[in-house]
């Protein structure tokens, strides 16, 4: 029995013993083995199959029955279903509630929920049982009786190692050490005896270690045990999972497209694209704005071509607005001259037909490529290659149609 007031140092001690904490000096032999040198997966296991706890509130899950609260700790221990239902009736029985082992918490009164706390600790037959006050939530009556229980365990051969301020428990122990900041300042020995073999002992050998797939096995059903017991909540939860997975996926989505549109836009622009625009006049005092002098040549393009470095190809254009005709079909669309290496310039492919060629150009031959949208506009479904189309008032053969391009998409011209 470990004694003292609230602040002494008692449930630090009994952190100590149970390996919930580690000392920041001195030495903790457990057996023979320094716990300072435990890993912190032994340690787990020697909490699961060496210590038994008891608190002071029971902490008992309330959807499961008393008996399936005690064989909890069986299934970490990886004990097989026939043994497990086995030693926890066997457990239950020793605390006196084997007429109550198939009802919950909430059936329950409180010296029984701690009986089944007691039953859950000591299943596992641990070596150790240590107990936080475990009587101060409860009645007079029900906590003699709980003492009672830690007697008679004690008696068949429990290690007991208890934490209490109530002086009058003492008179359960053997043996009883007073705390005080932090420090044992007393110890009493209280009575000698001998004890027996604990009821709750193994009758046979080392258990079998429960295979990888028994515990897989053992998890998925204690799972579908919990969302059966909860049907609602466990519906809510997997639709609030579904939403958020799926919100988050439509973000990223929806960001990736944006930043492929852009880049699809930056790239149709050409990424190492330069352009040259002639000056500005101005009419009557009015700036008619950049591009409205025509003060470059195409010998200008041929000698930046030349003598600028890095430079692939310099491709001139005059651009303008005109109306384009064939048959009884019109059509307002941008209108450009240009040479072959435009289409260069500009990564322009060729959907059908055949692009303009130097000899075109030598010649001055009156040839044209349609965009996408001026040779749906003019023809329909129809083949426009080879066919005449008049710019204006001078008739052009369509030599190849441009693939859509989706250029200047606010304007839709393509």
């Amino acid at each position: 029995m470990i004694l003292g007031r609230s602040g002494s140092g008692k449930s630090t001690l009994l952190s100590l013993l149970g390996f919930l904490d580690r000392p920041s000096s001195g030495l903790y032999l457990f057996g023979e083995r320094n716990s300072s040198d435990i890993n912190p997966n032994e340690l787990a296991s020697l909490r699961n199959h060496k210590i038994g706890f008891v608190f002071q509130e029971s902490h008992l899950l309330p959807r499961y029955t008393a008996q399936e609260n005690v064989e909890l700790s069986l299934i970490y221990a990886g004990v097989e279903p026939p043994d497990r239902t086995r030693r926890a009736a066997k457990a239950l029985a020793a605390v006196g509630l084997e007429r109550r082992s198939q009802h919950r918490p909430a059936e329950l009164s409180g010296g029984e929920q701690q009986r089944v706390a007691l039953a859950r600790a000591i299943v596992n037959r641990p070596s150790l049982l240590l107990a936080d006050e475990p009587t101060g939530a409860l009645d007079t009556q029900t906590g003699r009786e709980v003492m009672e229980l830690f007697r008679r365990l004690n008696e068949a051969g429990q290690t007991i190692v208890m934490v209490t301020h109530d002086v009058d428990l003492a008179r359960y122990a053997d043996r009883a050490v007073v705390m005080r900041d932090g420090s044992i300042v007393d110890r009493v020995r209280i009575r000698d005896g001998d004890r027996g073999r604990s009821a709750l002992q193994p009758e046979d050998g080392p258990r079998p270690a429960q295979s990888k797939s028994a515990r897989l096995k053992e998890a998925v059903l204690s799972s579908w045990c919990t969302l059966r017991a909860n049907p609602i909540r466990s519906v809510l939860t997997a639709l609030g999972v579904v939403v958020g997975i799926a919100a988050v996926i439509a973000m990223v989505a929806i960001g990736d497209g944006a930043r492929r549109q852009v880049a699809d836009q930056i790239a149709s622009l050409g990424t190492n694209l330069l352009l040259v625009l002639p000056g500005s006049t101005s009419k009557q005092g009015v700036n008619l704005g950049l591009g409205s002098r025509p003060s470059l040549t195409q010998d200008d393009a041929e000698t930046i071509a030349r003598q600028v470095d890095g430079v692939q190809v310099a491709a001139p254009t005059v651009t303008g607005t005109v109306q384009v005709v064939h048959g009884n079909e019109n059509w307002s669309t941008l209108l450009g001259g240009v040479m072959p290496d435009y289409l260069l310039a500009r990564d322009w492919q060729i959907a059908w037909g055949e692009s303009i060629a130097e000899a075109d150009v030598r010649e001055a031959a009156k040839v044209a490529l349609l965009g996408t949208t001026v040779a749906e506009r003019l023809f329909g479904p129809s083949d426009p290659l080879n066919q005449i189309v008049r710019i204006g008032k001078t008739p052009f053969r369509v030599k190849g149609v441009l693939a859509a391009k989706g250029q200047d998409a606010a304007s839709g011209r393509d």
